[in-house]
């Protein structure tokens, strides 16, 4: 099972600058398993885009001819990630080398729909798939 790592953006140059050089090297770690990055800029008013696309040729950027906001700008990325998993990432995520190593093992399991990593001191979370919905 091959990863899209979503990105979602909207003003985050400054961001982009510090944290996306950390997902590009996961990236380039074959047990991750990522074949694209996708950043969906959800009509930055900053230059975004323009760094991106001048320093990031690696990167898919997909603009949103408006700002629909965090929701829509993640399902917009979903749909368009050409492989089977998918990882939403914020742009204030720093990932480790082998950040994805561990989770396939996991999503082997047919019951498994969706893994959640757990950043240390803001984990656990304690959510329920109830309905179609998360719950906590």
């Amino acid at each position: 099972m091959d990863v899209s790592i979503i990105i979602t953006c909207w003003n985050g140059k400054k961001l982009l600058e510090k944290n996306l050089p950390a997902v590009i090297k996961a990236a380039k770690n074959p047990r991750n398993r990522i074949k694209e990055i996708l950043v969906v800029d959800d009509a930055s008013l900053d230059d975004s885009v323009k760094f991106l696309e001048e320093n990031f040729p690696e990167t898919k950027v997909i603009r949103q001819p408006k700002n629909f906001g965090y929701a829509v700008t993640c399902n917009t990325g979903v749909k368009m990630a050409k492989n089977e998993l998918v990882a939403i990432l914020n742009l204030d995520v720093v990932p480790s080398i082998n950040f994805l190593e561990s989770v396939f093992p996991l999503l082997a399991n047919k019951k498994v729909f969706a893994v959640s990593f757990n950043e240390g001191q803001f984990g656990p979370g304690n959510l329920v798939w109830e309905n179609g919905f998360f719950a906590d």
